[in-house]
């Protein structure tokens, strides 16, 4: 493995006939991820999209995380197993293929090393896993059962269809929906172009976009991106009517065409897309929300430890009435916090905020004494606090701090 840490880019005003042909060659890219880590643990947030079926997709995002892209060689090269390129050792170039002429008056050294290029950055990456979900896309629709539409659709080639279809769809809805740049958001197949179990989406735009992590946060994004999907599919969002076409096109479109699936970075998939294999599994995404954990666990999981973690009934019962809404969980329970010497009944550490669930012992004139001096201690070392009373109106406290909590499931 050889990691290129000096990379240079150079802007094309127009694509050219090699520009379309390198695509076309294409090099065969591996692509792997590694969360980022806070105090040891990964820093990922995991959700489920379900409806009235059960898990429709399992979804895991991470802020910062670490994606490399490794380059094993071109994807039409003789020999699979050979991977990388041949590096000249003494030029520091790399040395032309048996198939290509040395261009260089000086002949190559006879020191070289064959390495495997790649290069890492970090951003912010969500893994869409579709076929953890029964009844999900790996169901062929009726139409695709019956060979209604243009692409293939038998054995393992409907599946990897069915998956590049999916790939192409989300990352245009998301566009869309989010009003991004096409060079904003990328999309990758995991593990492997010839294998694709689940998809990868980054932002690949300088600091990201923070959409992704709208897709976790906001029970209702996905589903919005799903309508956006059906729509750009030509079918109706509602009745799943087939439209044929979009609107102001002149001719229908019969399996994908560049109003719906097809675009200049996904030529090598173009045959295989068809937009009726995913419309039966759009829809279900669109009567689908997404229950969220702030952690690696389940949000069933984190919920369990949460309740084991309370310190009382009543912050049980108030963490049962967040679960319950939709709204966002806290990341644990019962942590002090160093700085301020207190220990919150729950915490956001995302927002920096701490959660106080006040029986009716808090009602004393000393111990309001003393949560007021831990609030205090908490905002000198940036902490927000929220504190629920035993008489407040739980429901409205937590819509009007959505920053914090997120919005209910409707």
């Amino acid at each position: 493995m050889f990691r290129m840490t000096s990379v240079s880019t150079r802007r094309a005003d127009r694509i050219t006939a090699n520009v379309e042909e390198r695509q076309r060659q294409r090099y065969e890219i591996h692509t792997a991820y590694h969360f980022a880590e806070v105090n040891g643990q990964p820093a990922v947030r995991t959700a489920r999209a379900v409806d009235g079926g059960g898990d429709v997709a399992q979804l895991a995002f991470g802020p910062t995380a670490t994606l490399a892209l490794i380059n094993v060689g071109l994807s039409r090269r003789k020999d699979k197993a050979e991977l990388g390129y041949l590096l000249d050792l003494d030029k520091g170039r790399w040395m032309p293929r048996p198939e290509e002429k040395e261009t260089d008056d000086e002949p190559a050294s006879t020191r070289h090393k064959r390495v495997i290029p790649f290069v890492e950055d970090r951003r912010n990456i969500l893994i869409v896993d579709p076929g953890t979900a029964g009844g999900g896309p790996t169901k062929l629709s009726p139409e695709a059962d019956q060979a209604e539409s243009g692409a293939a659709t038998s054995g393992a080639l409907s599946e990897v269809a069915l998956m590049a279809s999916l790939e192409a769809v989300l990352k245009a809805s998301i566009e869309s929906e989010f009003d991004l740049e096409d060079r904003e958001l990328d999309v990758e197949s995991l593990p492997s172009r010839e294998k694709r179990t689940s998809i990868l989406l980054y932002e690949a735009a300088e600091g990201g976009a923070g959409v992704l992590r709208q897709l976790v946060d906001d029970p209702t994004a996905l589903a919005r991106v799903a309508r956006a999907g059906l729509a750009r599919c030509h079918f109706d969002p509602d009745t799943l009517e087939d439209l044929h076409r979009a609107p102001g096109a002149t001719e229908d479109c019969t399996a994908a065409c560049y109003d719906c699936l097809l675009s200049y970075t996904n030529q090598p998939d173009h045959r295989i897309l068809d937009r009726f294999l995913v419309r039966d599994y759009l829809s279900r995404l669109v009567a689908a929300s997404v229950e969220t954990s702030p952690g690696a666990e389940s949000r069933s999981e984190h919920i369990e430890r949460l309740s084991r973690q309370a310190g009382s009934d009543l912050e049980r019962e108030w963490l049962n009435q967040v679960a319950g809404a939709g709204y966002r969980l806290p990341d644990k329970a019962q942590v002090f916090v160093e700085g301020a010497g207190s220990r919150p009944d729950f915490v956001y550490s995302g927002a920096h905020t701490a959660i106080y669930v006040d029986g009716p012992h808090h009602e004393y004139p000393h111990r309001a004494a003393r949560d007021a001096d831990a609030e205090d201690r908490l905002f000198s070392i940036g902490w927000s606090v929220i504190r629920f009373g035993l008489h407040d109106d739980w429901l409205k406290l937590l819509a009007e701090n959505g920053g914090v909590f997120g919005n209910a499931t409707p």
